[in-house]
């Protein structure tokens, strides 16, 4: 959830009190539209919170009782992503979970909770959307053209990832003045100010369509290198098409050469068992192709929410007249789509 809508012909999305304290007035509707929207927050949090300590219990579990041969929480950069992805979703749901106070209250005005969502919100959306970006990019890459990332690179790649939203934030907020803070009532909950235009485009929506666009380009030909129509040779890299339409899924899985090990896509679960991509055991082709569709499922499943969402964003903000008070904006089409984006936390 964000705020999708946009200022609107140049009025502002809330008023002014003498106390120079903004505030929008909900209607009833809106109330329980902000309700439903609540709810999807908290069932994703309660998925992503479940499956952490699952994840939690697994690892005290190695822990008392050590498995057989080497063992850690994180053994390959998927682990890594995926669980960087799940914070990103918690915080996500939580500013959702937020949006309860403005449903009861009837209104949404600037406040420290109000500058708290915000911020929940600006972590969790955009550090889903580059978290999307991330696995999207190594499933290909290491699908693709077998690369094989160095083992510090998930490290890497996360510390700029959370390092990049945490100063946005900071030097945004702090650098904002005047009576409008960054974070304001957009108008049914809260998120960046309408005064601050740009940095919606470029703290997230920029991201999310990245991610959208990213995930279309690159798991259109990982399919058809799934689906045998492409292969591509491990040693050269050299990429040769086969057009036959008779799938044969498992074949574009080349075995690595130098240690005797079959290459495959995911080692296993988050905390037991495996030893990373490369796995000493044989793994047969079903295996593969069952593992690698399971990573393309979240991002095919990330794109198809963006779209409804972002349809409601543009017929809410350019086709609605500008003169429509706060309390009289339709609701409905952005609860519909932010109830399914909220709940991309238990997908």
């Amino acid at each position: 959830m964000s705020g999708f809508l946009l200022s609107r012909g140049g009025i502002p999305e809330f008023d002014t009190t003498k106390d120079g304290q903004c505030m929008s007035i909900l209607n009833r509707k809106q109330g329980i539209g902000l309700m439903f929207i609540a709810h999807a927050g908290l069932i994703s949090t309660g998925a992503v919170t479940v499956f952490l300590l699952l994840v939690l219990k697994n690892y005290i579990r190695n822990v008392v009782h050590p498995p057989p041969g080497k063992w850690k929480l994180i053994r390959t950069h998927v682990d890594a992503y995926l669980l960087s992805l799940l914070f990103a979703d918690l915080l996500q749901g939580i500013g959702a979970v937020l949006s309860l106070r403005w449903a009861l209250e009837h209104k949404t005005y600037c406040s420290a909770y109000c500058t708290a969502q915000g911020v929940i919100q600006h972590l969790g959306e955009t550090g889903v959307a580059l978290g999307t970006l991330v696995i999207g990019l190594h499933t290909f890459l290491t699908v693709f053209f077998h690369f094989k990332p160095p083992r510090w690179g998930w490290m890497a790649v996360i510390t700029v990832q959370w390092s990049f939203l945490g100063l946005y934030i900071v030097i945004a907020y702090f650098k904002t003045k005047g009576p409008v803070p960054y974070y304001a009532p957009t108008p049914f909950w809260c998120w960046i100010s309408s005064e601050h235009d740009p940095d919606r485009i470029f703290a997230e929506y920029l991201w999310m369509w990245l991610a959208a666009f990213s995930n279309i380009a690159l798991y259109i030909p990982l399919f058809f290198l799934l689906r045998g129509n492409i292969h591509v040779n491990p040693a050269t890299r050299e990429i040769t098409f086969n057009f036959n339409l008779k799938s044969s899924f498992g074949n574009c899985f080349s075995r690595r050469k130098g240690n005797g090990q079959e290459w495959g896509i995911m080692g296993g679960g988050v905390a037991r068992g495996g030893h990373g991509t490369a796995s000493a055991s044989t793994t047969t082709s079903n295996g593969n192709e069952k593992e690698a569709l399971k990573l393309i499922w979240y991002p095919i499943s990330y794109t198809a929410v963006i779209l409804p969402i972002s349809i409601a964003r543009w017929s809410t903000s350019f086709l609605e007249p500008d003169t429509i008070p706060v309390n009289q904006l339709p609701i409905t089409k952005t609860a519909i789509t932010t109830f399914i984006f909220g709940l991309s936390g238990g997908f």
